[in-house]
């Protein structure tokens, strides 16, 4: 009941689409007749007031031959002035304005050398190749993949102090205007302005206020009551209330940092490929949000991108396709052992319902944090882009929960990252259609006792399994082809000499459930082949697996490499990209199956060692999480820079640590606060719903398990 009613207020909260800043506030301000007595005093009197409006004013940047088109000036200091002069209150507003390039050529006065201006020239040149850009989702308001800061507008972005009776155009025009012919020649363009206290508070920032609110007080009497029941009167925890103790940090903390051996049957392997894929998807988008506020040497970064050293980082979207693989792996592998072919059809809708119902809470929390409170924990000249952010959640809130944003609202994603989710939530859906036909055709036997192997499947199971996963993968690779080919996809979204494509590119392809079909096929594939090895264990020479492992690893590697010749290639390469964007993924999928497949039958040897880790399990626990929180994080980081920043790799690496360790802590607060007490509770919810009788009961425990299962290893 606690659990429905937090989540309707929450659904509340979203719904409602309040402004990020305070137009009025803007409007109210601008005064025209007090802003030329402003601007007249400051002429006159060059006091220090003026001083300070001056040296909070952005200059001409640093390294604007490096390609550094920003000086954002000083926002915090703008926005502190506050001067009572004689009969006028002159208080500070900060503002973006653009300094179109086109001018340049026109308006510099001749000189010896011109090479300023050409490299001036040549990167307006640059910028207006790559305008198109802006029509790539994510970009034209700062959330991307690939590099947004060669989208701005062609000019540099200064960040200029202004009186706040005025706007912005009409403040830079009277200060150039001491210049003489020259600065009365150069125009302004305002984008816009910030002044203290202008981001109002909204229904969704009151709710949220209130959930964080009645969250903490459940949680702090469900940890009372445990601590009091297990520490200071020393019984046993099943003794006391789950129900009671199911907020508790105590317990939940106690559960998520334990880690024992696995479980019989276990897939230790997929925790560090999953850790690991983790990791890569955290650094890419450190590095993709990094250079996509402003960067003092541009030129250089963009270099170093396109350059076979940054393979590594350029190639972390493979990093998808392996969640893609390993979700179609365990769908498969928590399933079919469980529960026969007409109980499954029987349950498929629980078996939704589960899967939904894990992935809800730390969603909707995540959705809730953007759309309200990392609205407040930050500030700056850069805020506008994490303003964008918190809008898009306020208005499309709705999509992120249903799992369609893939396809409603691309350009304006409720959490950018979470396309995925969508996807893989859209390929969850449609699985039954394969999972019916790899269940056992009648009830198994009664189980054995351990150690005696499972009971063998019916007769017509391995035939009905190998005819609809072949026409599963057959399906998903004819589909993926034809379209592909017939539309001439770019095989990267690096590819900068096809920037027009990019756009529906993103929208069409690279977000497009079609295109994902493909990894989690194949992984349904080797889901089955584990199961089929917990009755047969697979039996293979080193004369037969040492070829497999090279062929996959060097299949891995590969691809990995195919990505730096996609981002230099043009249109008369167009064969290649399509081939790449048919094939690549299925043979990625079966790659990272087998590292699965060999690790689980003992034929990993020193790799599943290393996967098999206890140290991954922490990490693989907190993944959907750091999932999750790792994008809003970096992006409420980068948008409270005040400056802009030198690009190097170690930099960014830095960062990348600084981005992974915010990330985890968040996760695992979430975790103990949200996820465990909502899973608790979803566990006591449908033990409630199971009927009484002993037989159905058990059947349905099999199934509730199952499904309980899948979610878990999914998530």
């Amino acid at each position: 009941m606690e659990a429905s009613v937090v989540l309707v207020v929450l659904f509340l909260a979203a719904a409602v689409r309040g402004q990020v800043f305070d137009y009025e506030l803007y409007e109210q301000a601008l005064d025209e007749a007090e802003c030329e007595r402003q601007l007249d005093y400051l002429r006159t009197n060059f006091s220090s007031t003026t001083i300070k409006f001056l040296d909070a004013s952005g200059k001409i940047p640093v390294g604007v031959t490096a390609g550094n088109m920003h000086d954002l000036g000083d926002y915090y200091m703008c926005l502190r002035i506050s001067e009572q002069l004689e009969d006028m209150w002159l208080r500070g507003k900060w503002c973006a304005v653009i300094v179109p390039l086109d001018q340049l050529q026109r308006r510099l006065p001749a000189r010896r050398s011109r090479d300023h201006v050409t490299t001036l020239l040549q990167i307006r040149d640059m910028q207006r190749e790559e305008a198109n850009l802006k029509n790539v989702p994510f970009i034209d308001h700062v959330d991307n993949r690939v590099i947004p800061s060669l989208t701005a507008t062609t000019g540099l972005t200064l960040g200029v102090c202004v009186p706040r009776a005025c706007r912005a155009a009409r403040a830079v025009g009277a200060a150039l205007g001491v210049l003489g012919p020259l600065g009365r020649n150069i125009t302004v363009n305002e984008s816009f302005c910030r002044l203290p206290n202008d981001k109002p508070y909204v229904a969704a920032d009151y709710v949220a206020f209130g959930v964080i609110a009645v969250l903490g007080a459940v949680t702090v009497a469900s940890t009372s009551y445990d601590v009091h029941h297990t520490v200071l009167k020393k019984r046993h925890p099943s003794s006391s209330r789950a129900l009671y103790r199911s907020f508790s940090l105590y317990s939940n903390t106690r559960r998520l940092l334990t880690v024992g051996p696995g479980a019989p049957g276990a897939l230790d392997c997929v925790d560090g490929i999953r850790a690991i894929s983790m990791l890569w998807v955290v650094v890419g988008h450190t590095f993709a949000l990094t250079l996509s506020m402003p960067v003092q040497n541009l030129v250089i970064a963009m270099e170093w991108i396109r350059s076979a050293n940054s393979i590594w980082l350029t190639a972390a979207t493979c990093s998808v396709d392996t969640f893609f693989t390993l979700s179609g792996v365990l769908c498969v592998y928590s399933t079919i052992g469980k529960v026969n072919r007409t109980q499954f059809i029987k349950y498929i809708p629980l078996f939704y319902l589960h899967r939904l119902l894990r992935m809800f809470p730390l969603l909707a929390a995540t959705v809730l944090l953007q759309a309200s409170l990392l609205h407040r924990l930050g500030d700056g000249p850069q805020w506008a882009s994490m303003a964008w952010a918190v809008q898009t959640c306020r208005s499309y809130w709705w999509s992120a929960l249903l799992h369609i944003q893939n396809f409603t609202n691309v350009n304006e994603m409720c959490l950018g990252q979470a396309w995925y989710l969508s996807v893989d939530v859209q390929l969850y859906i449609l699985c039954p259609l394969v999972l019916v036909w790899l269940c056992r055709p009648r009830a198994p036997a009664a189980p054995a006792i351990p150690p005696a192997p499972a009971p063998r499947a019916g007769p017509l199971a391995p035939r009905s399994a190998t005819a609809a996963l072949a026409v599963a993968v057959a399906a998903s690779l004819i589909a993926v082809s034809a379209y592909s080919f017939s539309n001439n996809w770019p095989a990267s979204m690096l590819n900068f000499a096809r920037l027009r494509n990019m756009s529906t590119y993103m929208k069409k392809y690279y977000m497009n459930t079609l295109s994902r079909a493909s990894p989690f096929c194949v992984g349904m594939v080797f889901g089955y082949w584990l199961h089929v090895c917990r009755e047969r264990p697979l039996v293979l020479r080193r004369r037969v697996h040492l070829p497999i492992w090279a062929a996959s690893l060097a299949a891995l590697a590969l691809i990995i490499y195919s990505v730096y010749p996609t981002t230099t290639a043009g249109e008369d390469q167009q064969l290649l990209d399509s081939f790449l964007n048919s094939y690549t993924r299925a043979v990625w999928a079966a790659a990272v199956g087998w590292v699965v497949l060999a690790c689980a039958q003992g034929y990993g040897g020193p790799i599943n060692w290393f996967l098999s880790l206890r140290a991954w399990k922490l990490p693989a626990r907190l993944s959907y999480g750091v999932y999750l929180l790792h994008y809003p994080l970096i992006f409420l980081s980068n948008s409270s820079a005040i400056h802009s920043h030198y690009f190097s790799v170690s930099e960014s690496m830095y960062r990348f640590w600084a981005d992974l360790t915010r990330a985890t802590v968040a996760a695992l607060v979430l975790g103990v606060a949200v996820d465990a007490p909502a899973s608790a509770l979803q566990k006591m919810l449908f033990t409630r719903l199971q009927p009484h009788g002993k037989s159905q009961k058990k059947t349905e425990s099999q199934e509730t398990a199952a499904a309980e299962d899948i979610s878990k290893a999914n998530v």
